[in-house]
């Protein structure tokens, strides 16, 4: 085998059959089993050894199976398609964080569920990786974001549901409070009209829950600056 790769203990080739596979040293024993190094899924240049059980076809992985990293950094369980992680699948990291969903060529993209170890929760579309289309946030704190995501960003419309009973419909901004936008406040009060970094800034009118109204320009969150 290469140097720096794992030997097989003794006897593990026995009713086995070794093949080359893409110039890597492969043992397929009757459950299967492929180990090698390789690129992980962590920094690029760091190779991390790799273990495989599942499905094989084709001298590659095909069907359903599971692939771990040794160090404990993740493992995938699910479908692979010529040798990668295609179809559904479950990526579980070592900080108990996870995704669930669809994956093409390898990457995670589709649709998807992706809970962070922070415990903060996202359904919805993926792109290589990120939280990019549509889908809902829920953040700890228990807001929760339904719109358009662009690379992991709120960003785009949407609709923002604050746990304190604030509610928010219009555009965001790297994921911020930015552009128009309509306010219904838990006290009553309702404002629409411009915002900037989650503050109302620019033109807009706000009626209270007294019946008073106010529209005109904002700064800093208060009409006319003041």
């Amino acid at each position: 085998m290469r140097k720096g790769t794992d030997v097989p203990r003794k006897g593990a080739l026995k009713n086995s059959k070794a093949r080359q596979v893409d110039n890597t040293p492969v043992v397929l024993t009757p459950g299967t089993f492929y180990t090698s190094p390789g690129l992980g899924i962590g920094k690029r240049g760091v190779d991390l050894l790799k273990c495989y059980q599942g499905e094989y076809a084709n001298d590659q992985r095909n069907g359903r199976g599971v692939y771990k990293y040794a160090n404990g950094y993740a493992t995938y369980e699910g479908e692979y398609k010529n040798g990668v992680k295609h179809g559904q699948g479950t990526l579980t990291f070592k900080d108990g964080s996870f995704y669930e969903g669809e994956f093409v060529d390898g990457e995670i993209q589709g649709r998807g569920t992706r809970r962070f170890n922070n415990g903060n929760r996202y359904v919805g579309d993926f792109e290589m990786g990120e939280m990019h289309g549509q889908g809902t946030l829920t953040f700890k704190n228990r807001d929760r974001y339904e719109g358009q995501m662009m690379r992991n960003k709120m960003h785009g419309e949407g609709i923002l549901y604050k746990e304190n009973g604030d509610v928010y419909r219009g555009e965001f901004h790297e994921h911020r409070i930015s552009g128009q936008g309509t306010m219904s406040y838990a006290n009553g009060d309702r404002y629409k009209g411009a915002w900037k970094d989650g503050k109302r800034c620019g033109k807009g009118m706000c009626k209270f829950a007294n019946n008073n109204r106010y529209s005109g320009f904002w700064e800093n969150d208060t009409f006319n600056g003041r």
